[in-house]
């Protein structure tokens, strides 16, 4: 029995030979060529071609070319060139020649139209740019200066008067702080008296230097005309606040009839009287023009609204024997009385003015003419 392989792994089925007698093929070659047996024909093998073989398909490696990354080049370093770095020399040492060290000046609150300021005793604060009521609140004593202008035409020339602070003995100090001038028509000051004329009394700041107030405006003073008759059409100055464009009255001077003595009250705006300014007409430079100090001295005495207590004075200074032969200006020392208001200040400075219209003016008309 032949067994055939397949190499394709499956066992095929055997097949019979196409002999009998069950010999083995090489007896049964044998007889035949002896003649026995019946004639046997060995079969031709048929060929069959061998089962496919597997065909081995080794695997081909896939060549991909690596595609190129594109990489930015790496940045190219920047020449630059070195700046030369400028150093600023090291300071040189400055000489300071030593200076005394001066106190320090005390801040000073601008006082309002309705509150009082204590005067304050420093002499050494700068005053160009302080206001009218902050110059008044910090002096005890003033000094007031007439300044008469040469006459036009035989006419009179409008007067003009500078305010300085005042030590005690009534000595003028240090600069101008106001300058009070005349407003009036010559009309008037030909033909009428000084202590009936119309006239205003602008009082502006006076200081030198620069970056200052001067001729800044601070106060108006103003007199309408009244045919004055014994106790009927009484002189009255009217005083108005100005600085800063404001208007703003603060009171009045009046002048009341008297037998004797020559008297003059201070008002508020409410005709409440503040002051009593009086003086004796017992006194030589009442009646005396000569050019001597007693008769060129006169005191005037500033007492509480009743007239009873003395609270300060106003005095009228002479100029010396020979300045007051040749000019016939008047020099006021007025000092304030104590616990007084810078309303009440500018009051009595006003006073002052008005006094010298009042009771001075018409022998100065009547010596120039």
């Amino acid at each position: 029995m032949n067994i055939s392989i397949n190499l394709g792994g499956q066992p095929q089925q055997q097949q019979q030979p196409q002999y009998g007698g069950g010999l083995p093929p090489n007896q049964y070659a044998q007889q035949q060529q002896q003649g026995f047996g019946p004639q046997y024909q060995q079969p031709q093998p048929t060929y069959q071609p061998p089962p496919p073989q597997p065909v081995y398909q080794q695997p081909q490696p896939v060549y991909q070319q690596p595609q190129p990354v594109y990489q930015q080049p790496p940045p190219q370093p920047v020449y630059q060139q070195p700046q030369p770095v400028y150093q600023q020399p090291p300071p040189q040492p400055v000489y300071q020649q030593p200076q005394m060290i001066q106190p320090q000046q005390p801040i000073i609150q601008p006082p309002s139209l309705n509150t009082s300021a204590q005067p304050l005793n420093n002499q050494n604060v700068n005053m160009n740019k302080l206001s009218g009521f902050q110059k008044l609140s910090m002096i005890q004593n003033i000094y007031v200066k007439q300044k008469i202008e040469s006459s036009v035409c035989c006419v009179a020339a409008e007067n003009t008067y500078y305010v300085y602070k005042a030590n005690d003995k009534g000595q003028k100090k240090g600069d101008k702080i106001f300058k009070c001038v005349e407003k009036s028509n010559c009309i008037s000051r030909c033909c009428m008296n000084g202590d009936s004329r119309p006239l205003d009394i602008i009082v502006t700041h006076e200081a030198e230097g620069f970056d200052t107030n001067e001729d800044e405006e601070f106060l108006k003073l103003s007199r309408e005309f009244k045919c004055t008759c014994l106790c009927m059409q009484r002189p009255t100055l009217k005083v108005t606040y100005t600085e800063n464009k404001e208007e703003k009255e603060l009171g009045s001077i009046r002048s009341p009839w008297t037998a004797c003595d020559y008297i003059l009250e201070v008002l508020d705006k409410h005709e409440n009287v503040k002051y009593v300014i009086t003086a004796s007409c017992c006194q030589l430079g009442f009646h005396c023009k000569l050019p001597f100090e007693s008769c060129q001295n006169i005191r005037f005495e500033i007492k509480d609204p009743k007239g009873e207590k003395n609270l300060s004075f106003l005095h009228k200074k002479s100029a010396g024997c020979m300045a007051a032969a040749k000019s016939d200006e008047d020099n006021f020392h007025l000092e304030f009385p104590e616990d007084c208001t810078p309303q009440d200040r500018a009051l009595l400075m006003a006073a002052v003015l008005f006094l010298d219209f009042r009771f001075f003016e018409e022998n100065r008309q009547a010596k120039n003419e």
